[in-house]
C-alpha cells in the first residue's frame, strides 16, 4: 500500500506470516510458516524484486517444521543486512543476516545478544539509522517488557525506559531523534463460556494474571497458572469450598529457574497433572505432578520444544506438540519411544482425545482433522479456523474462532457429519487470548455446560520518547 493512502496490492500470496522491504524497494525478505511438504522448511525467502518468485535465504540458517510465533524481520537502512527476531526450541534468539544481493553477500551470518537476553521474552525491534544499533520492546526474565537499546558491535544492550507496565513495539523517527512506543496495562483473567450460548461469566478475575485453566473431570476444582507471588506457579482452587492452594513451584525444581508454566491438562482420574515448563535451561519440557504433592516427573523426550498435552480417557496416554516430530503419542511411565501421529504442522491448540478415545482432534486452519489413536485413520470435519474442545458425550467439538468485523464466533461441530452450528457471537471487545501460541486453554466443566478459557483486558497508548542519549 502506498504511504500516501489508495488500495492495496497483493505482492505474494503464500504461508508468509512477516516481511520486510528493503529501503530501496527491490527486494522483500518474507518468513515462511509452513510448507506444503510436511517437513522441516528453511524459514526465510527472498523475492526480488518484490513479487517474484521467492528463493531461500543462503545459508540456510533457520530450519524447522512449523514456528514459533511472533517473528519480526526489519532491513537496516542501508540495506545490507536483515535483523530477525523470534523464539525456537532453545529460546530467544537474534540474528543478523546480511542481505545476499551485492556487496554485503559476501559477510557470514551471525546470532547477537546471546548473553545479555538470556531467558527474556521475544521482542519487538526497530533499527536506528546509523544501521548498527536498535531500539526494541524486551522484557528480562521476571520483568516487565521496557524499550532498550542494543549495540550490534559490542553486544550490548541499555534500557530506555522504566517502570510499570508493559512498553513495546519502538518505532524509531527517520531522523533518530524520536522513538514512539506503546505502553499498556493488562492482565489475564479465567472466564467461563456457557455451552448454551450467553455472556461471559467470570471465574477467577484479580489484578495479576490467572491463565491456562484445567478443569478436574471428577471434582468442581480446576488448576491454573499464576503469577501473584511474582513467579509463574500452578495453583488449585476449589469452587464449591473456595480454597485456593499453590500446587507446582519453583521449588520443585530447585536447580533450574522457571520462567513459564502452560498448556494443563488434569488426568482423567483426577489424581495428576500434566503441563509444558519454560525454564533457563530448557525451552519447552513436558512434567506430570501429583494433585496430593510430590515430585514432578518428566515425559517425552526433553531434546525438543514441547507442550500441550492430553490425557488420553484410560489415562495411559498423553498426546502433545513438539518441534522433532509435530503431534506426538507417548505411553505413560513407559520408556518406550514416543511415537508421530503424521500432524507435522501441530494444532491450533492442544490436540484433545475424544470421551471415547477412537479420535484425536487438530484444529487446523481449514478446519478440525480427527486421527485416529494409532495415526491410520484421518478425516476434516467444520472448515473454519477455530480453537477446539469436545463436549463431554463426545458427539460435538466446541470451536472458537475469528470472524468478520472482529467478532469471536462460539459454535459446534457434530463430530459424525461435519454440520457446523452457532452458538453465540461475541464482540470485537472481547479479547479471548492466552500468552503462547499454540496454547490457547479450552477446558469443559465436570457437568459439561460451560468451557473455562481466558482473556485479556488491556488499556493502551502510544507515546513518544525524546531526549534519549542518541547511539
Amino acid at each position: 500500500m502506498s504511504r500516501g493512502g489508495g488500495e492495496k496490492q497483493l505482492v505474494l500470496k503464500g504461508n508468509y506470516y512477516a516481511a520486510t522491504l528493503s529501503p530501496d524497494g527491490k527486494a522483500l525478505a518474507v518468513w515462511l510458516t509452513a510448507g506444503t511438504t510436511g517437513k522441516s522448511d528453511p524459514k526465510i525467502w527472498i523475492s526480488s524484486p518484490p513479487g517474484s518468485a521467492p528463493r531461500q535465504y543462503q545459508p540456510v540458517v533457520i530450519q524447522e517444521v512449523g514456528s514459533f510465533l511472533p517473528v519480526y524481520l526489519r532491513f537496516s537502512p542501508d540495506g545490507k543486512q536483515i535483523l530477525v527476531s523470534l523464539t525456537r526450541g532453545s529460546g530467544l534468539q537474534l540474528w543478523l543476516l546480511p542481505f545476499p544481493d551485492g556487496a554485503a553477500a559476501r559477510g557470514k551470518p551471525r546470532r547477537i545478544l546471546v548473553k545479555a537476553m538470556a531467558g527474556g521474552d521475544i521482542p519487538s525491534v526497530n533499527w536506528m539509522p546509523d544501521s548498527r544499533h536498535f531500539v526494541m520492546g524486551f522484557a528480562p526474565p521476571h520483568s516487565p517488557t521496557q524499550i532498550w537499546m542494543a549495540d550490534t558491535r559490542k553486544e550490548t544492550i541499555e534500557p530506555l525506559t522504566a517502570g510499570e507496565g508493559e512498553r513495546r513495539s519502538p518505532a524509531v523517527s527517520p531522523d533518530g531523534s524520536e522513538i514512539a512506543f506503546d505502553s499498556s496495562d493488562s492482565n489475564l483473567d479465567i472466564v467461563d463460556i456457557p455451552v448454551s450460548g450467553g455472556l461471559l461469566r467470570p471465574l477467577l478475575a484479580t489484578s495479576r494474571n490467572e491463565l491456562f485453566p484445567a478443569w478436574s473431570p471428577k471434582s468442581s476444582m480446576f488448576a491454573y497458572v499464576t503469577d501473584r507471588s511474582g513467579r509463574k506457579e500452578i495453583w488449585l482452587k476449589s469452587t464449591a469450598e473456595g480454597w485456593e492452594r499453590p500446587l507446582v513451584t519453583q521449588h520443585d525444581f530447585p536447580e533450574d529457574e522457571t520462567l513459564w508454566l502452560l498448556t494443563l491438562a488434569i488426568s482423567p482420574d483426577g489424581s495428576r497433572i500434566a503441563y509444558s515448563r519454560v525454564s533457563n535451561k530448557h525451552m519447552g519440557e513436558l512434567w506430570i505432578s501429583p494433585l496430593a504433592g510430590g515430585s514432578p516427573l518428566r515425559i517425552g523426550n526433553g531434546k525438543a520444544y514441547e507442550i500441550g498435552p492430553a490425557w488420553s480417557p484410560d489415562g495411559k496416554w498423553i498426546t502433545y506438540f513438539s518441534t522433532d516430530g509435530g503431534v506426538m503419542k507417548a505411553a505413560v511411565g513407559s520408556s518406550d519411544a514416543p511415537v508421530s501421529l503424521g500432524l507435522r504442522d501441530g494444532c491450533e491448540n492442544p490436540a484433545q482425545w475424544s470421551p471415547d478415545g477412537q479420535w484425536i482432534a487438530c484444529a487446523t486452519g481449514d478446519g478440525v482433522e480427527l486421527v485416529s489413536p494409532d495415526g491410520k485413520n484421518h478425516r476434516t470435519v467444520g472448515k473454519r479456523r477455530a480453537y477446539i474442545t469436545w463436549s463431554r458425550d463426545g458427539k460435538e467439538i466446541y470451536a472458537l474462532g475469528h470472524v468478520e468485523g472482529g467478532k469471536w464466533r462460539f459454535g459446534a461441530i457434530d463430530a459424525q457429519t461435519g454440520a457446523e452450528r452457532t452458538i453465540y457471537e461475541y464482540p470485537p471487545e472481547v479479547q479471548f487470548s492466552t500468552a503462547f501460541n499454540p496454547a490457547f486453554p479450552m477446558s469443559v466443566s465436570p457437568d459439561g455446560k460451560s468451557i473455562a478459557t481466558t482473556i485479556v483486558n488491556v488499556r493502551s497508548d502510544i507515546w513518544l520518547l525524546e531526549g534519549f542519549e542518541r547511539k
